[in-house]
């Protein structure tokens, strides 16, 4: 538990004595009550006239140091001009503190965003003094694997906050060249440790999802307007997929999955997707639905499972996976090199 300070719990006997008008707050009676908690809490003796004055003047200045307390000495009594200003209801608690030593301690592993360095500093402010991140010891840690492109996010953030329109220098695994598209971003949003950039293309006239790892550079453009979105329906647009890759002629399907007795354990813990419904079971494993777009991250999803995996329906999404594994199947059958 944090403790107060001394200084500080003075400030507060103060302040309790100011939150009650209906008693006549002299210098002696705010010292005599001063006194009388410290003994009671602290055991220790009183104070003098000088400090009295010193936790004023403190209490009056601005924060850190102080709370900005409108306080003021009227016919001999001390008052607050402003009747329900009271310094503890701004405190934080040592159930505060610890929260937000919590979302440092976890913010801090994703240095690249740069938040937990700014949640850092509100801190200081707010309890006037400064906290290494650095000693911290992490109780919860984020997988995590560095790859390219997780440079431009700390770039990215604010473009996307303020809502600034940018090029992006880009080339895709397909391309042998880079190209340059103006884009609105709306949001970044991760997947298998990489990033991706989700916003509006002026060249392709479309919502689309760029990978930071395939770029290049990117450079802000001030004389485009701003394209605004509806935000809850752009995310809507990952709700039917898994991963990030959206084809756009493809359309969401139910599709059932058998998996075996070995594997039905962990594909209930850890859904394929949040559709998941289980269907039926029996002694050699269960049939599950899922509700989706088959995309390349479904199919890879599948594939990673083996034989411990079967889509029975539709034909259409079963027949894609099994040429898949046949050109797979192939590959491992011809010697190898050829």
């Amino acid at each position: 538990m944090r403790k107060k300070t001394i200084p500080g719990f003075r400030h507060e006997v103060i302040d309790t004595c100011l939150c009650n008008p209906f008693k006549n707050w002299t210098k002696d009676r705010l010292i005599e009550k001063i006194n009388e908690k410290l003994m009671d809490c602290h055991g220790i003796d009183g104070i003098c006239e000088k400090t009295f004055y010193n936790d004023i003047r403190n209490m009056k200045s601005e924060p850190p140091r102080g709370y900005d307390a409108p306080i003021e000495c009227m016919n001999g009594a001390y008052i607050y001009t402003e009747s329900d200003f009271t310094i503890q209801k701004d405190n934080l608690s040592d159930e505060d503190i610890e929260s937000i030593n919590k979302a440092i301690e976890v913010l801090s592993q994703f240095k690249q965003i740069g938040i937990h360095t700014e949640l850092s500093s509100v801190k200081e402010k707010i309890l006037g003094y400064k906290s290494n991140i650095d000693e911290v010891e992490h109780l919860i840690e984020f997988e995590q694997q560095e790859v390219k492109g997780m440079e431009f996010l700390s770039s990215l953030y604010p473009l996307i906050k303020e809502k600034k329109v940018i090029k992006i220098e880009y080339q895709s695994f397909r391309s042998s060249e880079p190209h340059e598209y103006i884009v609105h971003p709306y949001y970044l949003k991760q997947y298998k440790h990489r990033w991706y950039l989700v916003c509006y293309c002026e060249s392709h006239e479309m919502i689309a999802t760029y990978a930071l790892d395939r770029f290049i550079n990117i450079t802000e453009i001030f004389d485009v307007n701003f394209r605004e979105v509806e935000y809850k329906a752009l995310k809507k647009r990952f709700e039917n997929i898994i991963g990030v890759t959206k084809i756009v002629d493809h359309v969401l399907q139910q599709i059932e999955v058998w998996i075996s007795k070995e594997l039905a354990p962990y594909i209930e813990t850890k859904k394929i997707h949040h559709s998941q419904v289980k269907l039926n079971e029996d002694d050699k494993g269960i049939v599950i639905a899922l509700t989706l777009i088959p995309n390349y991250e479904f199919y890879s999803i599948i594939q990673s499972f083996g034989n411990s995996i079967e889509i029975l329906s539709p034909v259409l999404v079963r027949d894609e996976l099994a040429l898949k594994l046949e050109s797979a199947s192939k590959m491992y059958h011809a010697p190898v090199g050829l």
